[in-house]
């Protein structure tokens, strides 16, 4: 038996929960509680061994989370009466999800810090915990407690950890590279891991807003993998004299660093923030992100993905994605496509949707007259593997669109 609001002792063992959009480890044992990771994104299991509440105990029984440096209830669920199917037993298994640890319905704090989980039996219907906004009375005692720790961080293969946004490139003034412009067809290999949040390893793409700034011809930049070979496809792409950014989710390189190419015939100044990583690894669960190198996937200019002919004013073009350039043939929720709007003949936009159901009203892209645009789409996949790119112009425009990776679907 252990007051709640006492003080945890080093006699407790702690159980670590890494919460977030990874799977659950831990450290440390303890004779009443374990745990082991279970499949999909933020679960893990604690199994309530010889300290349960008994099935021949009839007032009812509780669990609750609490806050460890204060004590303040973060969650519970009481549940009284004297049904034996609605007792649990001396060995239990509770799963611990995100917003849920069921079967108690005991809500997932997502705040790092530590806490502790306590488990009640045989309580009268007057029980009430510590801090909880019902009357207060003297402090419940816990048959059961066991403090751990979350952290947000994620950890499974394919999950995204987002972070601060952080200037990890400026050629203007030299941050993470040479005080100098790129020069023309020149390429700058940026340090990325272990900088700005981004861990040292384990990371397969990062998400960088790149911009071009006073290129002195017109050009475009390529992000990829550092070491790896430079694919055909552009990230943004601008005139002489433009500033242009753009979103990139851009492939790391073994190295840590991410290769930026300035395909013009001028020099053109670089900067890159980073708001985020993708944990390396086979992706599996739903929802995770497969990392792919850059792929040209849709070219109207040359006939890549479809025929060689502009869009059509109020056209639709229907682009297979799945089973190309990495993308498996199945089992796929979205991609993320850089796509390109050029030459087209009146002011418009782009909207890209799953293909076979109703076109949105958003828009992913738009242009004007003559004007050649770039953007990073997160494009739903339909049913037959491919997605509608529709003109909303009046006039024609080429398209073209680079793929980057995909989404596994639940």
């Amino acid at each position: 038996m252990k007051l709640i609001s006492a003080p945890l002792t080093s006699t407790i063992a702690s159980i670590v929960l890494v919460l977030g959009a990874g799977s659950a480890s831990a450290t440390g044992t303890g004779p009443a509680f374990s745990h082991s990771p279970t499949h999909g994104p933020v679960n893990t299991t604690i199994t309530l061994t010889n300290g349960g509440c008994s099935d021949e105990q009839l007032a009812g029984d509780a669990i609750a989370l609490f806050r460890a440096s204060d004590n303040a209830l973060v969650s519970a669920r009481v549940q009284l009466g004297n049904d034996p199917a609605n007792r649990r037993p001396w060995s239990t298994t509770l799963s611990v999800t995100p917003t849920l640890l069921t079967p108690a319905n005991v809500e997932q704090p997502t705040t790092p810090g530590a806490y502790v989980i306590a488990l009640f039996c045989n309580i009268g219907s007057s029980f009430r915990f510590p801090g909880h906004p019902d009357p207060a009375t003297t402090p419940a005692t816990a048959d059961l407690t066991k403090p751990f720790t979350v952290d947000t961080t994620a950890s499974t293969p394919g999950a995204y950890q987002a972070l601060s946004p952080t200037r990890l490139l400026d050629t203007r003034s030299g941050i993470g590279a040479a005080k100098t412009a790129v020069p023309a067809g020149g390429t700058l290999h940026l340090q990325v891991t272990g900088r700005g949040g981004i861990p040292t390893s384990g990371v397969s793409a990062v998400v960088l807003n790149v911009t071009a700034t006073a290129p002195t011809a017109p050009g475009y930049v390529t992000a990829y993998a550092d070491g790896t070979t430079r694919p055909t496809a552009s990230n943004l792409n601008f005139t002489k004299g433009q500033t242009v950014p753009n979103l990139v989710l851009a492939p790391v390189g073994a190295n840590g660093k991410v290769a930026l190419f300035n395909g013009s015939s001028g020099t053109v100044q670089l900067i890159a923030d980073s708001s985020g990583y993708f944990v390396a690894g086979t992706p599996t669960p739903p929802g995770s992100f497969g990392v792919l190198a850059p792929t040209r996937l849709l070219d109207t200019r040359s006939g890549i993905g479809a025929a060689k002919t502009a869009v059509p004013a109020g056209g639709t073009l229907h682009l297979q994605v799945t089973g190309r350039g990495g993308i498996p043939t199945s089992g796929v929720s979205a991609v993320v496509l850089n796509v390109t709007a050029t030459a087209p003949t009146a002011p418009g936009y782009v909207t890209a949707y799953a293909d076979g159901t109703t076109r949105p009203t958003a828009s992913n892209l738009n242009f004007t007259k003559g004007q050649t645009v770039p953007n990073l789409v997160l494009a739903p996949v339909g049913a037959n593997g491919k997605v509608a790119l529709f003109n909303g112009s009046s006039g024609t425009v080429q398209l073209i669109a680079d793929s980057s990776g995909y989404f596994r679907s639940p």
